[in-house]
């Protein structure tokens, strides 16, 4: 069982207030940085985009995931196709570490990001999120299925947690996908307050990661970079 690492989202719109949220994270430990750019004042601008890269890796030699989450999925920009795939274009020419595509996206789109991604040599996480409820464990396992089939380096699905039988079931689809393709990382979380231990427990999944907030949280029942120091800490 080896240890999951630790990812933290940036939420800030400006230098700023990412530079504040660094300082939050001084004297902690994580492994990766989150740019939540759909947070930023110009989400889908490729000269702030570029700028931003540029002041990260300034500030930290942690790996930078590029995010522009969508309001369908929990974010805060209006999916706009061309907008879309441009951004992400020009933010693989910044050397970043990974970017995170929405599964649900038109087909053309995740196909060629997934393909241009490959020929940076950067990583792609494939991600589905449902902020009202959790599908069906068949359904889920389906969607992992189809983003190992599409090429994803990591699946990450994220689904609203209403009851225990809500959280068993992302667990047991993450159980059957762990069983029918090992080599496939996959991220399973159960978001809410009732979904919190699948953010402690993904270890035993092999999850390569996890979200934990610094300064604010970027999701439901995400748990501070201090409180899973703390869980690491008894466990690794």
């Amino acid at each position: 069982m080896s240890k999951t690492k630790i990812i933290v989202p940036l939420l800030g719109k400006n230098e700023n207030e990412w530079e504040q949220e660094l300082k939050e994270l001084q004297d902690t430990s994580f492994d990766g940085l989150e740019w939540r750019a759909d947070y930023s004042e110009s989400p889908y601008s490729i000269t702030a985009g570029k700028k931003a890269i540029s002041f990260f890796k300034t500030q930290t030699d942690k790996p930078i995931l590029v995010t522009l989450r969508t309001q369908k999925e929990g974010g805060q920009v209006v999916f706009e196709k061309e907008k879309y795939s441009s951004f992400f274009k020009h933010m693989l020419e910044q050397s970043v570490s990974s970017i995170d595509i929405e599964w649900a996206l038109p087909l053309e789109i995740t196909h060629s990001l997934l393909q241009q991604a490959k020929e940076k040599n950067c990583k792609v996480i494939l991600s589905f999120h449902d902020m009202e409820h959790t599908p069906s464990a068949e359904k889920l396992v389906a969607i992992w299925k189809d983003m190992y089939v599409r090429g994803a380096s990591v699946g990450k699905i994220a689904c609203m947690a209403r009851s225990k039988e809500d959280v068993h079931q992302m667990l047991y689809a993450l159980l059957r996908t762990k069983k029918e393709i090992p080599n496939f990382p996959v991220v399973g979380i159960s978001m809410g307050e009732i979904g919190k231990v699948t953010r402690l427990i993904g270890s035993l999944f092999d999850t390569p990661f996890t979200f934990v907030s610094g300064k604010n949280a970027s999701a439901f029942g995400q748990l501070t970079v201090k409180e899973m120091e703390k869980y690491n800490s008894l466990f690794y």
